[in-house]
């Protein structure tokens, strides 16, 4: 849950806010950081549905952490993200979701945080699509739509970075 101090509260904002994410990502941050996503178990709290289960796998109550981590879709993105970014991989789904990312620079800060909160975003994205217009996207699609976005996302932000930096990104990029 979203911490009680409100110190802790602003510093975390601060940083979502900071970082080099988009507005949409940033927007969803938000509101997952103030859980006012509305997710089955928000949405049954005020009885506007009739179950709390999530609409899409139909196998486990859809709370914020089912939807982004645990749900069978998501997985495999996480786990593709876990091999290009190895220390992303020991972090608790609340971190991820504030990016609490523990990092040396600023720039593996915003690098870390446009991967985190871009795969949160795609994997809301599939998920409305799934409940909304009844269309599923299988886990790889979702694998290749994602980093599809994050090389177009680098490759607007290449100006704003030195060259060194964005060579090595890119190139870890391109094995995937």
């Amino acid at each position: 849950t979203w911490p009680d101090d409100a110190d802790k509260r602003v510093e975390i904002w601060k940083r979502q806010y900071r970082s080099k994410i988009s507005p949409q990502s940033l927007d969803l941050l938000w509101q997952a950081s103030h859980e006012v996503v509305a997710v089955a178990a928000r949405i049954f709290k005020f009885h506007l549905v009739i179950h709390n289960v999530c609409m899409v796998c139909k196998e486990a109550v859809e709370t914020l952490e089912h939807c982004f981590f645990t749900y069978s879709h998501a997985i495999p993105l996480w786990d593709a993200i876990f091999i290009i970014i190895q220390e992303l991989k020991h972090l608790t789904n609340r971190q991820l979701m504030y990016l609490d990312i523990p990092t040396s620079n600023k720039y593996t800060f915003n690098f870390k945080s446009i991967i985190v909160s871009e795969a949160i975003y795609t994997i809301w994205q599939a998920r409305n699509k799934a409940v909304f217009k009844e269309e599923t996207t299988s886990p790889e699609t979702l694998i290749a739509r994602f980093w599809y976005k994050i090389k177009i996302r680098l490759k607007c932000d290449k100006a704003k970075l030195n060259s060194q930096e964005f060579d090595k990104t890119w190139a870890i990029l391109n094995l995937v």
